[in-house]
């Protein structure tokens, strides 16, 4: 008789298991069950019931985790399961067992793949033997990489966990605003304060203080799809820039555009020459400047961010006029201490 093996593609959600038989080139799946996680207190309780429901004894197994794997063992991401190569094969009697990352088996199957199979989302030409990037949203978001080689495909596992939305052209800015219009969010916030060279490489972040107007544009048309609040956070100033004229004019720009809300990070940003984390923390910190701020714009709410590590620094601060203080790293890099 054929035997099977057992394939499992078990997420933060859903448990689901099925026997792949071979058929020449093709592969095909019989016994397909799906189960909540929920309802079972592990992995092992959860195959245990699809094996005695099915009279499945498989002699190789094949389990897709939602979760990085090493060294043959895996902890999902979202589900306190852990799944391991040795104890499945151990506690089950399955002689050959393979754990793999959920998006390491997806983009593996790719290439087997029909044209037919795929959905054009946005038009392009194809490279050949290019990279292929395979991503998903599930409980949390997967990702993978085909890289072409000598022997086929070779795949680089990933595991993008839960990702932020960094809109770049109008079409997502006016998505941004319809998912923050339908899914409750209480504001979205523009970034004009990153100064990482990938974001400056797309004419975000803090490069954004060079383009006041833009800015003004960008959140006229945030505006424009929802109305929830629309914030900006941004520096006091890039590279040459004198922070004592830029910062004013850029205010008023993003106040004509109906902007009432801004976090001003006290430093300025230099594009060239420092990382990310050297510009949080080289550049001087000019607190006077914001409070400034606060003066000639009564009307803006406007939050100090930067260099604040403690409530009693935040209280202080706020006692000086300011409408609020962003904590940033220290939130969970001493998470104790605010």
């Amino acid at each position: 008789m054929e035997e099977a093996v057992l394939v499992g593609d078990v997420g933060g959600t859903n448990a689901r298991f099925a026997a792949a038989y071979r058929r020449g080139d093709w592969i095909r799946i019989e016994q397909f069950e799906r189960f909540a996680g929920e309802a079972f207190p592990d992995f092992d309780a959860a195959l245990r019931t699809y094996l005695d429901m099915t009279g499945l004894r498989p002699a190789a197994a094949c389990i897709a985790v939602a979760g990085p794997v090493r060294g043959g063992r895996a902890q999902l991401t979202n589900r306190d399961w852990s799944i391991s190569e040795s104890d499945v094969s151990e506690r089950f009697g399955i002689a050959n067992v393979l754990v793999v990352n959920d998006f390491v088996a997806m983009a593996r199957s790719v290439p087997e793949l029909e044209p037919e199979a795929f959905s054009v989302v946005l038009p392009g030409t194809p490279v050949p033997e290019a990279p292929i990037l395979v991503a998903g949203p599930g409980t949390g978001f997967g990702v993978s990489t085909l890289i072409p080689s000598a022997g086929g495909w070779t795949v680089l596992a990933g595991e993008g966990g839960h990702m932020a939305y960094a809109p770049r052209t109008d079409l997502e800015r006016k998505l941004a605003s319809l998912l923050a219009r339908d899914h409750g969010y209480d504001e979205m916030n523009l970034n004009v304060g990153c100064p990482s060279d990938r974001v400056q490489s797309g004419c975000f972040g803090a490069v954004l203080m060079e383009r006041p107007a833009l800015v003004a544009d960008c959140v006229a048309a945030m505006m424009a799809q929802s109305a929830v609040p629309v914030t900006v956070k941004c520096r006091i100033g890039v590279d040459d820039q004198v922070p004592e004229q830029v910062l004013p004019a850029f205010l008023e720009t993003i106040r004509a555009a109906g902007v009432r809300h801004v976090i001003i990070h006290a430093r300025k940003a230099w594009l060239q020459g420092l990382s990310p984390k050297e510009n949080r923390e080289i550049p001087p910190l000019d607190y006077p400047l914001v409070f400034a701020m606060k003066r000639a714009f009564p009307d803006l709410t406007i939050c100090l961010n930067g260099g604040i590590t403690t409530l009693d620094q935040a209280r202080s601060l706020l006692g000086q006029g300011v409408d609020g203080v962003m904590i940033g790293r220290a939130a969970y890099h001493s998470p104790g201490a605010v």
